[in-house]
This record gives structure tokens, sequence and C-alpha cells, in this order.
């Protein structure tokens, strides 16, 4: 009973191909996964196949080819593990069926009993319940096709109704693998009324790759509602980790040593008075700055990318992507944190450069520059929060799913060009050109002391000026250069690695003159060490404050503070310009002091 259901099922898909004419159209398989292949039975080598024409509707009724990209990602875990060596030979013959002008080939039951045996381990861990349409029932037995089975009454139902109509008579793919196409046609069948349709050289996005459907904006590699996968593509799981954990690392030791930074100002705040202010607030941003990247690497992909979801079929209607766009709040919160103070370290930098020019240059002193602060906060706190806001409001938030954050022009060349690139080499130029102004200005001065002590004092000076400078510049210069490199190298690298992963996504591969394959010739590919020099970077150059603040000075603010009584100046002992004031005068005032300073002690 349940045999004959099957076979009448089958029958009644196939009665759909031959519905208009009893001879299939057959078109090139486009499946990379069922290319034409040779014939292998060795114990470690799969099963392939030899033909290279196929058709539509196909034994699971799919009717083009995005249909079978999406039947087909209901059961990637079966081709990821590769469970059966007859598992492509199987799923070829019902996703993309064997085509010759005179009849469409099926498997035969004994191969599709065969792979959901194998693959049973699988299927169970997974929790991948069978397509109904792939049970075995539902395809001939060889015999049957040869007339030779045992159940008669089945050979005469499939023979009589569709076999020999729609099918290539008495053949079906067998559990060997063996050429049954070539004899069969051999026997004095020629092809004919066959329409060839051309190669079709459009770039799928696979399921596992598509977007959320109600947000729109996604797109990758041209495609609309399409994004890159996460976990990360181009790196392998230990090399996301060993990424991964250089961020972690790194950004735990820039925690430390701002935190380090901003207590020593706390505990001595007269020492950084203008034009070295800057440097603490400096400090402030990269701390934020590192504090996210360790919320991070703690989240994953949580705030970076997309859950993958599947419909009541187990199929996939969003696939695990990263995050575009300000849809998801946890991610358009993380990132214009990130941005901001990214933006706002720069804009201390080029504020510090600035203050050193006028300090230098114009001879301004501490009470001087610092009348003007509230000018250098505004444009602290401004543009940063202008670049923020036209980021978000060009949609061009991105997740980063190797650092667990959102940031931009992760993906998006036009975002890292214009709010990236741009921004970072304008402040950088500005920034330079205002630094070796004053250094200049600076030399001219030390030139023109008579004193060798100032004159030795200004160098040191002068030195600790360049040391910190060239411990921000250069950092900038490498990390502007990565991004230069990405931008240049982004379609390449996009295009090399769906080719070499659109057959394991179930969708066809472009053909050789689409433009994606021309640009993934020679299969380029970005290294570890350009992720990890880009992390480095990022977070490098958090580190230059405390180069400033390693001085005698600090060691001695520091053994005040922890030998300060806790409660002030007990005893009201003289303050140091009571003292001064003693040591300097024998006035009646001096007289008056003193008997104060005793009636006291």
């Amino acid at each position: 009973m349940y045999v004959k259901s099957g076979i009448y099922l089958l029958c009644c898909l196939i009665i759909e191909v031959s519905s208009s004419n009893v001879h299939p159209k057959c078109r090139p398989v486009m499946l990379p996964m069922c290319s034409v292949g040779q014939s292998r039975d060795g114990d470690n080598d799969v099963v392939k196949w030899i033909y290279n024409s196929t058709t539509f509707p196909n034994f699971n009724n799919d009717a083009n080819e995005q249909e079978v990209e999406i039947s087909m990602s209901a059961i990637h875990p079966l081709i990821s593990t590769s469970c059966s060596r007859f598992l492509e030979l199987f799923l070829c013959s019902v996703f993309s069926p064997a085509c010759t002008g005179n009849g469409v080939v099926p498997p035969c039951r004994s191969l599709c009993l065969k792979v959901k045996e194998d693959c049973e381990a699988v299927t169970q861990m997974f929790g991948i319940a069978w397509p109904p349409r792939l049970d075995c029932d539902n395809f001939p037995l060889q015999d049957d096709m040869t007339g030779n089975g045992n159940d008669a009454g089945d050979a005469i139902l499939v023979n009589s109704i569709i076999w020999s109509e729609a099918l290539l008579s008495d053949v079906c793919i067998p559990l060997s693998g063996d050429d049954v196409i070539t004899p069969a046609l051999s026997r004095g069948e020629e092809e004919e009324n066959v329409t060839r349709y051309p190669a079709d050289y459009e770039v799928r996005c696979p399921a596992h790759m598509r977007a959320p459907p109600d947000q729109p904006g996604y797109t990758f590699l041209g495609l609309d509602e399409c994004a890159a996968p996460c976990p990360n593509m181009y790196l392998d799981p230990v090399e996301l980790s060993i990424v991964r954990y250089i961020i972690i690392v790194l950004a735990s030791l820039c925690v430390v040593v701002t935190s380090f930074v901003l207590f020593t100002f706390a505990i001595d705040t007269n020492r950084f008075r203008y034009p070295e202010r800057p440097i603490v607030f400096y400090a402030t941003s990269y701390l934020v700055i590192s504090c996210i990247f360790i919320v991070g690497f703690i989240l994953g992909p949580e705030v970076a990318c997309n859950e993958q979801v599947t419909n009541e079929e187990n199929k996939i209607e969003q696939g695990f992507v990263v995050t575009e766009g300000f849809h998801r709040r946890f991610c358009t919160v993380v990132f214009m944190v990130l941005y901001f103070f990214t933006v706002n370290g720069t804009i201390w930098w080029l504020i510090l450069t600035v203050t050193w020019l006028l300090a230098a240059g114009l001879k301004w002193g501490s009470e001087a520059i610092e009348k003007y602060s509230h000018y250098y906060h505004g444009l602290a706190w401004g543009i940063p929060a202008i670049q923020t806001m036209i980021v978000i409001t060009s949609g061009k938030i991105e997740g980063d799913n190797i650092a667990g954050v959102c940031f931009v022009g992760l993906y998006d060349s036009e975002g890292l060009r214009y709010l990236l690139l741009l921004p970072m080499s304008l402040y950088l130029i500005v920034g330079i050109i205002v630094l070796l102004t004053g250094f200049i200005c600076l030399n001219r001065v030390r030139k023109s002391l008579d004193d060798e002590a100032n004159q030795k004092n200004l160098a040191k000076f002068m030195l600790r000026i360049g040391v910190f400078s060239i411990l921000y510049i250069l950092p900038q210069v490498v990390l502007i250069a990565i991004y230069a490199i990405e931008d240049s190298n982004r379609k390449y690298w996009e295009s090399a690695w769906f080719m070499v992963n659109c057959g394991n996504y179930g969708i066809p591969c472009p053909a050789e003159q689409h433009p994606v394959v021309i640009l993934a010739e020679g299969n380029p590919h970005p290294g570890i060490i350009i992720f990890c020099l880009k992390y480095v970077m990022t977070l490098v150059v958090a580190l230059p404050p405390l180069f400033w603040v390693a001085s005698k000075k600090t060691v001695t603010s520091w053994q005040n503070f922890v030998t300060k009584p806790p409660c002030g100046n007990h005893g009201n002992k003289l303050n140091l310009t009571q003292t001064q004031l003693l040591n300097d005068s024998n006035g009646p005032h001096a007289r008056d002091v003193k008997r104060k300073q005793q009636s006291r002690g």
C-alpha cells in the first residue's frame, strides 16, 4: 500500500514535467556539486556521476535553482559532514536529475536507502527530519525498472503510467554510480526534441546568507537582501580564536594603562594642566573603547550577528549573518559608543598638537591656553556626535563578526571610504602638520637659549613629545593602510570566497564569463595577519599616555597619595606659603607666624 502510494506520488510529480510534452526540456547542470565527473568506487572516494544536463521540476518538485537552494538548505549538515560516500550522487539524482532528450533518470531505491542509513546518525544529531519527498519508497527498485521485480503490480503501474513516457525507460541511478545512461541510449534511443537553455550566469544569495526579510538595506556581493555569514568567512575556527584572544589580551592591557593614567590625574590634577590636559581626555576615550571590545569578546556573535530563523518545514528564512543598519538596538548602541569615542580620541590628539603649538610657537602660558578650553571640548564632543549621526542615518552600521562589536566599513566600501578612511586621514594629516610646526618652533627656542641646562630640559621635552606622537601616528598610518588594502581588495576576496563556497551552500556557481569568476582568479584571500594587525593597531594607540606619565613625578604623586593621612592635614601645620614667608622674613609678621607655629606645635 505505502509502496504504491509513494510511487504514485513520484508519478504525479513527473507528470508535471511532461504535462505539455513527454520529452523533457534539458538544460545544463548548474549545481557545482553535480557537475560532470567520473565514477569512482574507491574506499575513500565519493561516487560521482557522468551526466551534464538536467530539467525542472525535479523529483523534489522544485521549479528552479532558487527552490533547490531552499530545499537543500534544510539538509545542509548532511552535505557539510559528507555522511555517505553516495550522498552527492543521490542528492544530484533528486535535485538535479539526469536529463536526456528521451527522458529523465531517477535514483534507484537502493541508492536512497543506503544514503539514509549512512546519514541516520547525522540526522538524529542535528534533529533533521528526512524530507517526505525523499522517502525511499518514492523511488523505483532497480529490478522493477527491468520488469524483474517481485512486485509485478508496482512494475506494471510504473511502466504503464509514467516510466515509459517521461523517464528514460528501464533506467535508474544505481548504488554503484555506474554509467547506466549511455548504454540505454545506445540501445537505439536517440535524443529528440531537446531544448537547451544557455547557462544562467546570475550570482545567487544562499539561504544561509539570507538577510532578515523585514529589514531592508542589506547587501553583499551586489546582492540585495543578502549579508556576510557568521562566523567570519575568511578565518577558520582556530584562526578566529587566535585573533579574538589577541583582542581581549590587548584590550585588557589598555584598560589597565588608561585607568592608571586617569587615577594618576585624579590624585594630582595640578600636574596635568594645559597644554598636557588633553592627554587625560584622550586616555578616557580609549578606556571606553577598550571596555567595548571586552564586552564584544564576552557576548560573541550576540551583538554583531542575526540569529538563523527556520520555518515549520525546517527551511531557512533568515540566515546566521552579520547585522547591517540600525535595526538591532544593542548593535546600534555599541556602535555609537565605539565610533563616537574613536573619533573623540582622535580629536583630542589633534587638540593636543594644537595646544603644544600654542605653548611652543606662540609662547602662550597655561592660563591663556586653558581660557579657550570650552572651544576644545565643543570640538572634541561635537564633531564625533555629528559623524556618529551621519553613519546612523545613512544605515552604514555593520556587525564585526570577529570582535563581536559593531562598527562601520567592515563590508561596505562606501562607508569605509567616506566615514572612516577620509576623516581619519584628514585628522592625521592636520595633526602631523601642526606637530611639525610646533617642533620647528621649539627647536628655534632651544637654539636661542644660552643656558645648557635649559637646552637639555627643552630637548627632553621635545623628545617626549616626539615619542608620544610616533606612538600614535605610526599605528594610525598602519591602520589607514590596512583599511585601504581592505577597500581595494574587498571585491576580489569576496568573489574568491564565493566561488570556493557556492557549492557548499547548494547553489549554482556562476559560469566562467561572469565578473565574479574573473575577480576570483588566483583565489585571493586575506591572511590572518591582516586581521591581527588591524585590531592591534586599533587598540595599541591607548598606550602612549603611559609613556607620558612614566616619570619620577608619577612615583612621587603615588607615594604622597599612599602616605597621605586619610582625613587631611592633622594639627593645622603651616602650609608651603607660610613656611616660605617664615624663612624669608624677620619682621613682626614673621615673629607672629613663629609664635603661632610654636603654640600649635
